[in-house]
């Protein structure tokens, strides 16, 4: 049940980034999920991740992109 409404929400989050709506709200909200999502895995499953630092590095790259595309708005 709950892989189920985390995947709802991820899918919810990102109609929202596609129809632009409040942008940096969105990013906000982007934000704050990727570093609590990644604080989890690190603090709960580092044993399960093939590298903490790469996924906080690709995260890192994904939210400057999203940041990037906010500012255009």
């Amino acid at each position: 049940m709950a892989t189920k409404t985390i995947g709802l929400l991820e899918l919810l989050l990102g109609a929202w980034a596609i129809i632009g709506w409040h942008p940096v709200w969105c990013d906000l909200v982007q934000t704050a999920v990727i570093v609590a999502m990644n604080s989890l895995e690190i603090l709960l499953a580092r044993e399960l991740l093939i590298s903490a630092i790469g996924m906080v590095a690709l995260n890192f790259g994904f939210l400057s992109l999203v940041w990037w595309w906010a500012s255009l708005g």
